[in-house]
């Protein structure tokens, strides 16, 4: 939805919702008026933006207007936002809850949802790094709920004393968006943390096989 708002408010247009599109946006946008029909020309709400899915080059002259447009509302601010000190980090961890068979659509063969999750490894040797430079402050961790007891959602708890953190998505969304440090996962929540993000430090995956990522 980020991409679609983005691209169609720039453009001018409108958007349209083919198929199950709208049923979708009404679940997890409840907030936004939709209007049937209108005289603007439409991007389909199903449309990932073509060859420019994710890319934070593509969107950069729009930050500011995301930011905008999906400014903070008083129902995202949790307790934990007023717990958030210089040096602490927050974690998104994402493992999907569906597996890939054979090769997708981009040919790519991929057998498990492990190709698209980082490894304990690349966690902790983030926060190591942070740990020996003598930054590092309380680890907070969002996740949906199911994962709750995923191996390494519990490694991180026992290891490095992460904080579980239970909020709404919206909140976690926000709360993670303010964190002074952020280590994201592979998918659109990291995507869109990180393009909405203060941080002042963000950690990213580059392969989910490797142990290491980039850091900006």
């Amino acid at each position: 939805y980020l991409y679609t708002r983005i691209a169609a408010d720039t453009a001018g247009v409108g958007i349209a919702a083919i198929g199950n599109g709208l049923d979708n946006l009404k679940l997890f946008y409840p907030n936004i008026e939709y209007k049937e029909g209108g005289e603007r020309k439409v991007i389909p709400a199903n449309k990932k933006c073509g060859p420019h899915f994710q890319s934070y080059a593509f969107f950069r002259t729009e930050r500011c207007l995301a930011q905008c447009i999906l400014a903070p509302t008083p129902t995202l601010l949790t307790p934990f936002m007023f717990k958030l000190k210089a040096e602490d980090v927050m974690i998104h961890f994402r493992r999907p809850f569906f597996q890939f068979k054979g090769k997708n659509p981009h040919g790519i063969r991929r057998h498990t949802a492990w190709h698209t999750t980082p490894t304990y490894e690349y966690f902790a040797n983030i926060l190591e790094s942070i740990k020996r430079k003598g930054i590092l402050g309380r680890v907070y961790l969002v996740a949906e709920p199911h994962q709750r007891d995923d191996d390494i959602v519990v490694k991180l708890e026992e290891v490095w004393n992460a904080t579980w953190v239970s909020g709404s998505p919206n909140q976690d969304h926000y709360l993670s968006r303010v964190s002074p440090t952020f280590i994201g996962s592979f998918g659109t929540f990291t995507w869109t943390i990180v393009y909405l993000s203060q941080a002042k430090t963000i950690h990213l995956p580059i392969v989910s096989n490797m142990t290491y990522g980039s850091t900006w």
